[in-house]
């Protein structure tokens, strides 16, 4: 009797225990669910709030200052309208804070996103790591970048010598100095140079301004001025007076694009193109002349906002929005048959050696047939 009295308690027990923790996994559920509804809607207090962070921002940084002043004007004028008084939800919020910029502005690159875990993020990289961190980061993305050969993907002699130089990515000369100056050295004996830019997404100064100044002579010449709303200047940009090995100023020079050519490889057939330097076969590149960072705006939202662009003194603009126009336009996967052929052709009408000339036109002849 005492035994089965025992598992009844015991049975009771279990019955109010399950009991207890149903209902406490239910206020759980219920307070996250309030939680989230608190954390994902915004008030228009919260609207106004944000909206001026994103004027004083744009005012402060982006990379036209009147324009700016235009936007921050636009932006909280709907607000004291009403227009964002629908919009609770975060997300939606920060789409049509980018679908107005970007109607006001015309500007692809000027996004609002709404994002906790990015802003955490970025407050994090904004902050400076310690010694043993940031030696622990350089050498980590060191690794990165030498496993890829800093980008340097092919170099090679084709027939009729005609240097080819496939570049995927613009790394800083600080760690890819020796790889670019050991790829300048393997073409410098060649008759013509082909650089394929068309799988390169752009990447630092430091490396476009070391690979451009091999194609000119050693007095300077100046390509471009970067305005920066960051730190208030403009910085010019001229070829280097001095680099390592030779330089090949009067070598033909031959570019290939497509639309995934971007930022610094732009940069460097544009400036080349402006001043008549480089022969640009392929497609329209990706339009993106802009410099472009990201700003914290509170806890919740960032903005993706250009705050520098390059100016060419020829051409007194650059190429944001429309891209690189080539000089020769044909499919990407033809653009490197189409640099071949007109570059054998170029050095035919040039040597007066007929025997080269004559292996030049039946190395030409023979990749026309084959197109």
């Amino acid at each position: 009797m005492a035994e089965r009295k025992v598992k009844e308690d015991n049975i009771m027990i279990k019955k109010v225990v399950i009991s207890f923790l149903l209902i406490l996994a239910i206020v759980t559920i219920a307070q996250n669910s309030h939680s989230l509804s608190t954390q994902q809607t915004l008030s228009q207090k919260d609207q106004k709030e944000i909206i001026e962070k994103i004027s004083a921002l744009l005012k402060n940084y982006y990379i036209f200052p009147e324009k700016a002043k235009e936007m921050g004007f636009e932006l909280l004028k709907r607000a004291d309208d009403g227009n964002y008084q629908a919009l609770s939800d975060k997300e939606s919020f920060a789409k049509q804070m980018t679908l107005d910029l970007q109607l006001f502005s015309h500007d692809k690159h000027l996004t609002v996103q709404y994002d906790p875990q990015r802003v955490k993020e970025l407050r994090r990289e904004n902050s400076r790591p310690s010694g043993e961190e940031a030696l622990a980061i350089r050498k980590r993305r060191y690794e990165e970048q030498r496993r890829n050969n800093f980008g340097f993907q092919k170099v090679e002699n084709l027939k009729g010598n005609i240097g080819y130089l496939d570049l995927r990515i613009f790394r800083s000369t600080d760690h890819a100095a020796p790889t670019a100056i050991g790829a300048m050295s393997f073409l410098s004996n060649s008759d013509a140079i082909i650089i394929d830019l068309r799988n390169n997404v752009g990447g630092d100064s430091s490396m476009y301004l070391l690979l451009i100044s091999y194609f000119f002579s050693s007095q300077i010449v100046h390509l471009s001025d970067l305005n920066n709303r960051l730190t208030n200047s403009t910085q010019q940009s001229w070829t280097l007076p001095f680099i390592p090995g030779q330089r090949l100023p009067d070598v033909d020079l031959y570019i290939l694009t497509s639309r995934r050519t971007f930022s610094a490889a732009e940069a460097f057939a544009y400036d080349l193109q402006c001043l008549k330097r480089a022969t640009i076969i392929g497609q329209s590149t990706g339009g993106g002349a802009h410099m472009a960072t990201r700003m914290i705006v509170n806890d919740d939202f960032y903005m993706f906002m250009p705050f520098a662009g390059a100016i060419n003194p020829i051409s007194k603009t650059n190429w944001e929005g429309v891209g690189v126009k080539p000089d020769v336009e044909v499919p990407e996967e033809k653009a490197l048959d189409a640099a071949y052929v007109m570059a054998l052709k170029n050095l035919e009408k040039k040597t007066t050696d007929q025997d080269w000339k004559n292996k030049l036109s039946s190395l030409r002849h023979k990749l026309e047939e084959n197109k």
